[in-house]
């Protein structure tokens, strides 16, 4: 066990130490009174559950009469920070989460003491020492929210650089097995994969996209595209501390791959369409699991006149693309066989690289049109009760579809659409309700499809009813401010975040004011708390007992990305 000190957490690179860490703490723990309750529920994985709804339906601590009572715990530093959603267990008081300058942390997050640290560079560096165009695209670090197996001690991530599933021991933070899904050079996991028993279904993405625009400057060229996306079943054999791949299903058929390309042009094929966000949902009642997939990057020369004839179609209207090309696609799975048993797709052709955004246009390494990069950046959240699945669009459109037949049930625009978002990372919904964060990234102005609503020329916080779609309430986040955050249900309580607009002189940005918590009224987004905070933020927010769990700070590779120092935070609400 290791006491934080009042210094940051340095990279890792081969060091086998973590060095630790700035903390305050102050508060102590009780009890909200009440009649008995049922235990509260881990929140594991990305999702909180196997339904990746992000709803903390078992804690009744936390709500609208304590929430602004939140106080800092403790707050510990790292390099580039942390994002990805805490994965909590109440029953041990423990939290797990990675961090964006290479470990995976084990803390105590009533005495605020590290219990273990795994050091993620070392992993990645012991599969393979990284390419120099890996070094310069991808992170050896890990980007997933913790799958936690309570039964038989077991932790489960997976790592940027490699795309590998690792397993290890929850108690010490050994590692039990490491296995490379992908093997593409610039493949990564940043799906938080879901566990049935002694499975995690996970999917992966890559980061190909832009390695044509960033890899030339810095003086590697690269000739994009190669990468095609994958949803996988892999199983973990504890007696033998073994993985293996039960199935894979490719998001574009290998018989496409090679019949609809003409030449060696690599330009001239199909290829992308990655599972990126969130964590995918399991459907125990028809023993399916649910992805949803990005946009293509490349189209074969053959289809180039699909990509202009899709401008103004719908999806349905869109039938120069193959419909067994997977891009911008919800894929229910058998969780057993990996047969598709359906597969939606929600947008016309959009084949898109980073370089289709060059001026004047790359026309060479994008030769489509009308590529808008409208993927989906999350998994579906599954409604058991209604049946329901809702997934949110970079279009800026939220979808509802039937789980059993995936025919479309309705369909609602809450925002304008970028390729950033839009709707990207995640919703959170319960059994009435979803909860979304329109990005909005360009401050486009629009107006709620809400009786008398205001337009709003910025990001907002919004709600959506899950019998027809329609817009409950939507809320602008603060003037000057944005938020890329993905909510949190937790009471009647949504928890969500915001950072300055301007994010283009980090640290100094905006010192007065650079990000915030925020926590709304669940039932009309009433403005309940801003918690400011130190840096960028659009971390993932979980929640235990009476204490919220967060990180800031943000790291982006490639050359000319801002990156952001930032901090694990641990609140407390009184009790």
């Amino acid at each position: 066990m290791m006491q934080p000190s009042n210094t940051s957490v340095q990279p890792l690179i081969l060091s086998a130490v973590v060095l630790l860490l700035t903390l305050t703490c102050n508060g102590s723990a009780s009890s909200a009174s009440g009649p008995p309750r049922l235990a509260e529920s881990a929140w594991t994985g990305w999702g909180g559950n196997a339904l990746n709804n992000r709803w903390a339906s078992t804690n009744h601590f936390i709500g609208s009469k304590n929430i602004a009572s939140a106080s800092l715990h403790c707050k510990l530093d790292f390099p580039f920070g942390v994002s990805a959603t805490p994965a909590t267990v109440s029953s041990t008081s423990m939290t797990y989460f990675p961090t964006w300058n290479g470990s995976y942390i084990a803390l105590d997050y009533k005495s605020c003491r590290i219990k273990w640290a795994i050091n993620v560079t070392r992993i990645v560096h012991d599969f393979a020492v990284p390419s120099p165009e890996q070094t310069i695209m991808l992170h050896p670090a890990s980007r997933t929210s913790a799958e936690i197996d309570l039964d038989n001690n077991v932790l489960y991530f997976g790592t940027q650089t490699h795309a590998l599933i690792v397993a290890a021991d929850l108690s010490t933070g050994k590692i039990l097995a490491v296995k490379q899904l992908h093997t593409h050079p610039l493949a990564v996991l940043t799906t938080s994969g879901t566990r049935v028993g002694d499975t995690i279904y996970t999917g992966v993405s890559s980061m190909e996209e832009t390695a044509g625009w960033i890899l030339p400057l810095s003086n590697r060229p690269y000739a994009c595209c190669s990468f095609i996306g994958a949803a996988l079943a892999v199983r973990f054999t504890r007696e033998t501390s073994t993985f293996s791949i039960l199935w894979t299903v490719p998001t574009i058929p290998k018989s496409r791959t090679t019949t609809d390309t003409t030449n060696s042009n690599p330009t001239d094929r199909w290829t992308g369409a990655g599972i990126w966000g969130s964590q995918p949902p399991i459907d125990h009642t028809h023993e399916q699991v649910f992805f949803a997939t990005g946009n293509l990057y490349t189209v074969p020369t053959a289809y180039l006149p699909c990509t202009v004839a899709s401008l103004n179609q719908t999806a349905e209207e869109n039938t120069c693309l193959p419909p067994d090309i997977w891009q911008e696609t919800v894929l229910a799975i058998n969780m057993r066989s990996g047969r598709v048993n359906w597969a939606r797709r929600l947008y016309r052709l959009d084949a898109y690289v980073g370089l289709c955004d060059a001026v004047p246009p790359n026309t060479t390494a994008c030769p489509q049109a009308n590529a808008v990069d409208y993927d989906f950046g999350m998994a579906p959240t599954l409604i058991p009760p209604l049946g329901l699945l809702v997934v949110g669009q970079k279009s800026g459109v939220l979808f509802g579809l039937d789980a059993v037949t995936g025919t479309t049930r309705w369909s609602t625009s809450v925002g304008p659409g970028t390729a950033a978002g839009g709707l990207s990372w995640g919703m959170a919904a319960d059994h009435t309700h979803v909860y979304f964060t329109s990005i909005n990234l360009f401050n486009a102005p629009y107006t709620p499809p809400i009786p008398n609503a205001a337009v709003i020329s910025s990001a907002a916080y919004g709600a959506a009813s899950l019998a027809d779609g329609h817009v409950v309430w939507e809320r602008a986040v603060r003037p000057g401010m944005a938020s890329r955050c993905f909510p949190t249900i937790v009471g009647d309580v949504i928890l969500t975040g915001r950072h300055n607009r301007n994010m283009t002189a980090e640290p100094d940005y905006d010192a007065n004011d650079p990000a915030g918590l925020v926590a709304l009224g669940r039932r009309t987004g009433r403005e309940l708390l801003d918690f400011k905070l130190g840096t960028f933020f659009q971390g993932g927010i979980s929640v235990a007992g009476r204490y919220v769990f967060f990180g800031t700070g943000y790291k982006v590779r490639g050359t000319g990305f801002q990156t952001y120092n930032g901090s694990f935070y641990v609140l407390s609400v009184d009790g």
